[in-house]
């Protein structure tokens, strides 16, 4: 399979893994409010996957998907370092600004969702998964209000 190919199959894998999700929160009492959002100008590249409601609560979700074959391969959750947990950050920060939401309360949630052959998906939800003192880069974490 080329580049090509393989970059088609994960953005399928990826697409199912968020429409689980979704469905998953939406299940757990929690409103969406966008999906796969985007900030415009000078902030391109960032994005959100979810952004949904919990009560008074802005919940920020990232959505890890990986299909492995049974037995093997790497957990989604590996995949959610540092690197990306800061542009979460970044991305969070560009939305509250364009919807002027800076007096909720937020927090970061994080769902993996893992596919193998011939199974229902499994996910798992983890809830306040950044700790922003420690995922900004200069480790100020003064911008925030919650």
């Amino acid at each position: 399979m080329d580049t090509r190919q393989r970059r088609k199959v994960a953005g399928l894998v990826g697409e199912a893994g968020e429409a689980a999700a979704r469905t998953l929160l939406e299940q757990g009492g929690y409103g969406i409010c966008a999906c796969n959002w985007r900030p415009q100008g000078v902030q391109q590249g960032l994005e959100l996957d979810l952004v949904a409601r919990k009560g008074d609560t802005l919940v920020f979700v990232e959505v890890k998907t990986r299909s492995v074959p049974q037995g093997g391969g790497i957990p989604p959750l590996a995949s959610f370092t540092p690197a990306k947990q800061r542009k979460m950050v970044r991305a969070a920060q560009a939305y509250l600004a364009s919807h002027n939401l800076w007096h909720l309360p937020c927090r970061f949630d994080l769902v993996c969702v893992t596919q193998t052959p011939n199974t229902p998906p499994t996910l798992e939800h983890f809830c306040d998964v950044i700790c922003l003192g420690h995922s900004l880069d200069s480790g100020n974490a003064a911008w925030q209000p919650w």
